[in-house]
């Protein structure tokens, strides 16, 4: 059962989200602490357009958010998507839910990303099948202290 995320998961979420930033290799880029994600976690719980849902052993959250080049058009972006590895194939409810809560709150549009170490081909061929259309490509380079 997809639902939204309380308080009271933060432990389970915390749990997913550090699996999650060891998969993409967030310790080589920006490092991982745990009081950040603690902190974006219950944003998106106490924010009127943030969204953060959950189901065994999966999460997803987004932000609604005005358009940045026209405030009257809603939009909204995927900030994390994870589904245990024993869950995997059951996560599409949990975009599905996430592009319906999403709507629920007035997006006219939604942005969704993948990176290269979580199974970029097929995430982007998931996404294409579900009306997505390639509109950006990202790169990171961590600077030298």
């Amino acid at each position: 059962m997809i639902r939204p995320a309380t308080i009271d998961d933060l432990p389970e979420l915390l749990r997913m989200g550090r699996l999650f930033a060891d998969k993409i290799g967030m310790e080589e880029t920006v490092g991982y602490d745990p009081v950040t994600v603690e902190g974006l976690l219950r944003s998106l719980i106490e924010n009127p357009l943030g969204i953060l849902l959950t189901s065994e052993g999966g999460m997803v959250g987004g932000l609604v958010h005005p358009s940045l080049f026209n405030a009257a058009h809603l939009t909204g972006s995927e900030l994390f998507w994870w589904t245990d590895p024993d869950k995997r194939g059951k996560g599409i409810h949990l975009l599905i839910a996430l592009e319906n809560e999403a709507r629920a709150l007035g997006a006219q549009s939604w942005m969704v990303s993948t990176m290269q170490a979580l199974n970029f081909d097929g995430a982007s061929k998931l996404y294409e099948r579900r009306g997505y259309r390639a509109s950006d490509r990202n790169f990171i380079k961590v600077f030298e202290a």
